[in-house]
């Protein structure tokens, strides 16, 4: 390597970094743009209650609009946790008294009930994983009688689309 090349090697590492930099900023502004959009229509559709277009919804959004759903309940420190390698859990949160609560979101056809499988899960991943005081299990959907059993057991609170929609309707003040 020339004497010129070590002259200018400086430099131009300080360009890529600067390059590497900038485009870090946009990725890290992009997901909070992005974060913020699934928010706000988190928020909207949770306080619609329309089940209908609760089910439109993608299921990173039903997560969105679950957690805007814990908020308007008095929950805090809410983070939506999903994806993957979300080890079972959707969300996290915290009731008045401080307990911790995990969250597993499920958005289903009205048709496709939760089975046992999907609650024995929950509980496997809450239990090993996670030691939280609360849990939570929401479809949109309905549950089987051997599943609702099963939680009921395990302390798992069920929460299905029918409560979904009633809370929105107590939010917005309406009477069923």
């Amino acid at each position: 390597m020339s004497y010129m090349a070590y002259y200018f090697l400086p430099d131009a590492i300080a360009s890529i970094n600067d390059i590497e930099n900038e485009e870090e900023k946009h990725r890290a502004e992009n997901e909070v743009r992005e974060t913020e959009e699934l928010q706000e229509a988190g928020r909207g559709a949770a306080l619609s209650g329309d089940l209908e277009l609760i089910l439109a919804l993608s299921p990173t959004q039903f997560e969105y609009t679950m957690a805007a759903i814990l908020r308007m309940l008095g929950m805090t420190e809410i983070q939506r946790v999903g994806g993957r390698g979300h080890l079972g859990v959707d969300i996290t949160a915290r009731d008045a008294s401080g307990r911790t609560m995990l969250v597993q979101c499920k958005r289903r056809a009205r048709t496709k009930k939760i089975g046992s499988p999907e609650i024995q899960k929950f509980i496997g991943m809450a239990h090993m994983h996670h030691h939280a005081d609360l849990k939570l299990f929401v479809t949109t959907s309905k549950y089987t009688d051997h599943a609702q059993a099963l939680a009921h057991l395990r302390g798992i609170q069920l929460m299905d689309g029918s409560d979904i929609e009633d809370l929105a309707r107590r939010q917005r003040g309406s009477t069923p």
